[in-house]
């Protein structure tokens, strides 16, 4: 039963996806690291445990972003959207345009368990799920969340 329940909800969080999701939102750019042709000065930062495959994703700024965090999430229920639990794992000020950040992390299942937020220049927290397509890999930006704090 509770494999049934974990499917259904990756299915729903899938389909969440697709209909309220951005590969880059207007603020911010996320790319695989593989993909990127030529990073230049950047930050970085390593989650995880030592001896677990990690996977590179750099964060482009388009705009100086404050209040900039990585998150590790937890996915608590679905409700209209996915409500994750989280717990910040890094903090940077300021995020900017200048010097992009580099993220290696990993990725369990299909169910997002990584994710960031920021403060928009409207002062609004935004907040982001992160996750690889099933269909064909794509790095994918879900913005339709809701977050809480901390577990």
């Amino acid at each position: 039963m509770k494999t049934i329940k974990i499917l259904l909800t990756a299915m729903i969080i899938s389909l969440s996806v697709l209909m309220g999701s951005a590969y880059a939102g207007e603020d911010i750019e996320a790319q695989w690291e593989k993909n990127v042709k030529q990073l230049g000065p950047h930050d970085v930062f390593v989650t995880g445990q030592p001896g677990e495959t990690r996977t590179g994703v750099v964060y482009f700024a388009k705009c100086p972003l404050k209040d900039f965090k990585i998150l590790s999430l937890k996915l608590e229920k679905f409700e209209d959207k996915p409500v994750f639990l989280a717990q910040t794992l890094y903090t940077k000020e300021i995020l900017d345009p200048e010097r992009p950040l580099l993220v290696k992390l990993c990725l369990y299942g299909s169910v997002p368990n990584n994710g960031f937020s920021y403060t928009d220049a409207g002062g609004a927290t935004r907040y982001y799920a992160i996750n690889a397509s099933g269909k064909d890999g794509t790095l994918l930006l879900i913005d339709n969340i809701i977050i809480k704090y901390e577990y």
